[in-house]
């Protein structure tokens, strides 16, 4: 009888490990909102329960301000999301809330809501003029395959030396259907959508920040330009929607690292500069469901220009996406020496990672490094369009993956291949062109394999 006793406990003891959730405390305060959680729910939790936890978390978090003094906490926040499997909510909780809400029956994990940046740490060069002007003259080529095009004097040298096999050429050689039916969903500060290079070929999809539907930073046109502009992009024909997430970056130095949210930006408040993790999910969940309803999946680009602390569910909500039937391009990131898959979502399974490189074909002194890094894609000095009309040029990691999107765009749609080996493809094709690479990292570098 003791012996059936005994195990009758240890049987309710491991189900209660089971059923208990795990409290995920943060590995420093700088890359954290203060009191900010988000609560991931276990997985095939239905939409009634979901609810009926939301309402519990909010009552257990009143009732716990009401015994208190001082500061009063808000609970759970409207913010939801549902990515796949994938389910939750965020809240401003006091510490023994969110553990308490971790111990339900309901919840995977609770962790921290982090501050997410962009990967772009290099100062903008000092041209600000339109160095894009068209070029009308012709070059005396090779003859090429009937699915191939050329564009002559290709105004930026990365355009150029993903169509070969060596540096040094003038033109840009790329697959006559140019990503024509393939969608990019472009997460940045926005896309000025009447630069003309996008041809009304790029609109407006989610808006995380405001009502303003314009780039007041330039980042995302920039981004957006080397992907389908007609003459600065690789994949002429595609489509991109602009999905902000964030408004103005300020632009700093080497000396100071996108994970530092210490540093206090010149002019509008530090938010600008840096959004918050949750409602980053809202514009996924968005996405996903345009991406649904529009029938895209399997033809879709995930253009993700997003950096923090290494987070459980940020990585998990983009594995999520690659699985829902997105092709998922993610910076490396732009911390020197440093392996990028300690950071998210750069340590995301299924997103395909790209450091930055020089037109010397040297990697990027800047460029996180680690075998998580996929290959390396010009990133220095890369001319694309400015918001407001013109061009500028600019430098990171943020500006090499557009590249990799670019020439997935354009296998995508030539050769009909499923998202989830994309990234596999381009590996196939890269030439290990890159000299001295980091430890640990790839020498391959992106070529679109056009044979020449």
């Amino acid at each position: 009888m003791g012996f059936f006793f005994k195990l009758a406990i240890a049987a309710v003891a491991v189900l209660s490990v089971v059923r208990a959730g795990e409290f995920i405390p943060p590995n420093d305060t700088k890359g954290v909102t203060k009191d900010g959680y988000i609560v991931v729910m276990k997985k095939g939790t239905s939409d009634r329960d979901f609810d009926t936890h939301r309402t519990w978390a909010a009552k257990i978090q009143s009732s716990t301000n009401k015994i208190r003094s001082g500061k009063q906490f808000s609970g759970p926040q409207n913010i939801t999301f549902h990515i796949g499997s994938l389910m939750g909510y965020s809240g401003v909780f006091d510490l023994e809330v969110a553990k308490k809400i971790a111990e339900s029956r309901d919840v995977l994990y609770v962790q921290p809501n982090h501050r997410l940046s962009h990967p772009y740490i290099q100062k903008r060069r000092p041209r600000d003029q339109d160095t894009g002007k068209p070029i009308s003259r012709t070059l005396r080529q090779a003859p090429t395959p009937d699915s191939w095009a050329v564009q002559p004097f290709a105004p930026s040298w990365g355009l150029r030396r993903i169509s070969h096999r060596q540096s040094g050429s003038k033109e840009l050689i790329y697959q006559k259907s140019a990503g024509e039916g393939i969608m990019i969903y472009h997460f940045d500060t926005g896309v000025d959508i009447s630069h003309p290079e996008f041809e009304n070929r790029a609109t407006w999809g989610f808006n995380s920040v405001d009502d303003k539907n314009y780039d007041n930073d330039g980042h995302g046109t920039h981004v957006a330009g080397t992907v389908i502009g007609k003459t600065l992009g690789i994949a002429k024909k595609a489509k991109l929607v602009a999905i902000r997430i964030t408004g103005r970056i300020t632009i700093i130095d080497n000396s100071t690292l996108p994970i530092d949210v210490n540093w206090k930006p010149s002019g509008d408040k530090d938010e600008d500069d840096f959004y918050i993790e949750s409602s980053f999910f809202q514009a996924l969940t968005w996405a996903l469901q345009h991406a649904r309803q529009h029938q895209t999946l399997e033809k879709a680009i995930m253009l993700i220009e997003v950096q923090g602390p290494k987070s459980r569910v940020l990585d998990q909500a983009i594995s999520e996406m690659a699985g829902a039937g997105f092709f998922v391009v993610i910076p490396a990131g732009n911390v020197p020496d440093a392996d990028a898959s300690t950071f998210s979502p750069q340590g995301a399974d299924g997103a395909c990672l790209i450091g930055a490189s020089a037109s010397n074909d040297t990697a990027a002194s800047w460029s996180s490094l680690g075998p998580k890094v996929d290959l390396y894609a010009p990133g220095v000095d890369i001319p694309s369009a400015r918001a407001g009309g013109g061009t500028t040029f600019m430098s990171g990691t943020s500006f090499a993956a557009p590249h990799a999107a670019g020439v997935a765009a354009c296998l995508m749609s030539a050769e009909k291949i499923a998202p989830l080996k994309v990234c596999d493809r381009l590996k196939e094709l890269a030439l290990p062109s890159i000299k001295n690479p980091p430890p640990n990292t790839t020498n391959k570098l992106l070529y679109n394999g056009s044979g020449a």
